[in-house]
């Protein structure tokens, strides 16, 4: 069988075609998990974990999403403990859902705290209360005997002063 020129030229312009015409490729996102990691593989090898980490946090803080640069912040910055710690909360806070209450339970906790202010104010007063009544009260003296220094609690001669002691003219 004779192949001519011209069906070289057309097989080649065939297979060069082919190469142009190749899908484009998808986005990492829209990939599969395998595709993924085909792609990440080479940028992993080549930068240290400290350089990824930081690379994440800023590409995260650009997309928007600052709490989730704060989560790998802390990632890079927690010890092991502190992160199981972190997880622990998690789990526990997430499954944890809050009910409201039922209109019975609104009016007992309503009513208790209500009781509660009045029973915090009511002790506030009585404390005002007895507070102004020591310190109007007035000073006793109390006898205990002389201290070898002196200082017991005797009043002194300059608490009696009379008129005499007064010049008044």
């Amino acid at each position: 069988m004779d192949i001519e020129a011209s069906d070289i030229f057309v097989i080649s312009t065939k297979t060069f075609r082919a190469k142009e015409k190749r899908q484009a490729k998808k986005i990492v996102q829209e990939s599969s998990e395998r595709s993924k990691q085909r792609r990440v593989k080479p940028i992993v090898s080549d930068l240290s974990s400290e350089k990824l980490c930081l690379a994440a946090e800023s590409s995260l803080v650009k997309s928007g999403k600052g709490t989730a640069a704060q989560v790998v912040k802390l990632a890079i910055q927690s010890t092991p403990n502190r992160l199981k710690k972190m997880k622990l909360v998690h789990n526990t806070s997430s499954s944890a859902t809050i009910r409201p209450y039922s209109p019975e339970e609104d009016v007992i906790e309503t009513r208790h705290k209500d009781y509660k202010k009045l029973r915090q104010y009511n002790s506030r007063k009585t404390s005002r209360i007895n507070t102004n009544i020591v310190l109007s009260m007035p000073r006793l003296p109390t006898f205990y005997g002389d201290d070898d220094e002196g200082n017991g609690d005797q009043e002194s001669d300059d608490d009696d002063m009379d008129d005499e002691d007064l010049d008044v003219e």
